[in-house]
């Protein structure tokens, strides 16, 4: 008889937390949506630097098409830029880019977004240093521990390879999502 009490008494303790995690969930949905809301649109201004007046389509799901889980089509003065979202393995685990690039297949800006590199090694990939090395190159890029000698060099964060590796991978996936579907300009006109 004792079982059936504790079992019960147990079972009243997980209702009753069930519903209190569901009702602190009902609360802070919409906060932590409006708060990756604004992060996204953060990002996707940090990576088209210098355009003004540039109005988002709606995001477009890809299905993480080769990495790219979605983009978004910016339109300034006529011309298409894309904002890709690209998911790749950095060295502690997945960290998401988002991508700039033009019409031209020019990269306009590069951010990570989210990732659970080491402080201080993995992390300093997301240091603008970093991430300028993309900034008005076309690619594919390749990663290289010493200094960059080419334009599709990108000279890896000190001790944080595999991390610069899954930056570089992000940079070159958005690309060839790109090319592969036809929405830049350039294989538009082949």
């Amino acid at each position: 008889m004792d079982i059936f009490k504790t079992s019960l008494k147990l079972l009243a303790i997980t209702v009753i937390a069930a519903a209190l995690l569901g009702a602190v969930n009902s609360i802070t949905k919409p906060v932590i949506a409006e708060n990756d809301k604004a992060a996204r649109e953060l990002a996707m201004a940090e990576v088209l630097p210098g355009l003004s007046g540039v109005s988002f389509s709606d995001e477009i799901e890809t299905g993480n098409a080769s990495g790219v889980t979605s983009y978004f089509i910016a339109s300034n003065a006529g011309d298409d830029c894309y904002v890709m979202f690209v998911t790749t393995q950095g060295d502690q685990g997945l960290m998401t880019c988002a991508v700039g690039i033009d019409g031209e297949g020019m990269i306009l800006g590069v951010k990570l977004v989210s990732h659970n590199e080491t402080p201080g090694l993995g992390a300093n990939a997301a240091n603008p240093e970093f991430l300028v090395q993309y900034a008005d190159k076309k690619g594919p890029f390749t990663v290289v521990k010493a200094q960059a000698v080419s334009s599709n060099e990108i000279e890896a964060v000190s001790s944080a390879t595999n991390t610069s590796k899954g930056v570089t991978e992000a940079v070159n996936a958005a690309l060839e999502f790109l090319r592969v579907n036809g929405l830049s300009a350039k294989d538009k006109s082949n």
